[in-house]
């Protein structure tokens, strides 16, 4: 929470100071954590790679 002395925070920093309140309180540093050692983005990269490589697949069976 933001006291007197902190007045000169701006949008940015107060929302910083909102969200790690939220998280703390909400305990979910450990889910974030599990999904950055899962690799989310790897693994969205990966099934985004699959499904575009099933597309050209299934356009070139439709070709002939």
């Amino acid at each position: 929470m933001i006291d007197q002395k902190d007045k000169n925070v701006n949008a940015l920093q107060k929302t910083k100071i909102d969200w790690e309140q939220h998280t703390k309180e909400n305990k979910l540093e450990a889910e974030f954590e599990k999904n950055r050692k899962d690799g989310y983005l790897a693994k969205k990269a990966f099934l985004d790679n699959a499904m575009e490589t099933e597309y050209i697949h299934q356009k070139q069976i439709e070709k002939h």
